[in-house]
């Protein structure tokens, strides 16, 4: 799990005195993170959501007019691990940049926050929700119960941006290492998908190794259970073996197998 989560996953709980002290920090700021983000960015108003470390601001660039999203993380709430994390998850995302991987801007960085700018995710829902939308209508619709959850077609078109996304992102040198269906965002209205959370990515060469299992069970090759999460057993083919899985729940409704770490590993 990323520390910083994409937009429209973070849950909407501030109450209005903490909007405003938020908005205060971007908005009143003169440290030079906060001016040099207002000469390139104008404030819309809105806040888009808050997380367990800051919130996240809608933001038009000038120069282009299009939206973007700040998110604000006060360094007060995160420990020295977690910063590492979150300086660590933008330097693989710098590496990337494919229509169907989210798209980091930029960062800054002062002594008491760190600022990340990245796409605005607002419009999209996470594959997952899409998912179980789908069920429920199919389980109230008993001409549909017979049918698979996503056309043959609708699972080839997102099998092919997720295939292509994974493609750019192992021949970056990076594996994903959490590839599930909360971590891809759909666009409904443009029919389109981003992958995102890289917080438990890894670059190549790098020694990420945490002494215990990460990801998520029910997307977790058969290999990293069998090397007990050994650095090595994280590779490009696990995130291959996570589409695949996720192929067949779209397909079919349901998953191939489901547990905690223990029940899927036996």
């Amino acid at each position: 799990m990323s520390v910083f989560q994409p937009i429209s996953l973070i849950q909407k709980t501030q109450g209005n005195a903490g909007v405003q002290r938020a908005k205060k920090d971007i908005i009143k700021a003169t440290n030079q993170a906060s001016i040099a983000i207002r000469e390139k960015y104008d404030d819309t108003g809105t806040m888009l959501g808050q997380g367990a470390f800051g919130q996240v601001f809608a933001f038009t660039e000038r120069s282009t007019g299009r939206p973007v999203a700040v998110k604000i993380m006060r360094k007060e709430l995160l420990t020295k691990s977690q910063q590492s994390i979150v300086r660590d998850e933008i330097g693989i995302l710098s590496l990337l940049d494919h229509a169907n991987v989210v798209k980091y801007l930029e960062s800054y960085e002062d002594p008491r926050y760190m600022y990340i700018i990245m796409e605005s995710m607002s419009e999209s829902i996470e594959l997952q929700e899409l998912f179980e939308m789908r069920k429920k209508v199919q389980m109230g619709d008993k001409e549909l119960q017979a049918k698979p959850l996503f056309s043959e077609e609708e699972t080839r078109h997102i099998m092919w941006m997720l295939v292509s996304a994974c493609n750019h992102i192992h021949k970056n040198g990076v594996t994903h290492r959490d590839m599930k269906p909360q971590n891809v965002l759909f666009n409904v209205k443009e029919n389109t998908l981003k992958v995102i959370d890289f917080g438990l990515s890894k670059s190549k060469g790098e020694n990420k190794h945490s002494g215990f299992l990460v990801g998520t069970p029910n997307f977790m090759s058969p290999e990293i259970y069998e090397r007990d999460g050994d650095d090595h057993a994280y590779c490009p083919p696990c995130d291959m073996f996570a589409v695949g899985v996720i192929m067949y729940m779209l397909v079919s409704g349901i998953l191939p197998f489901s547990g905690t770490h223990e029940e899927v590993k036996d």
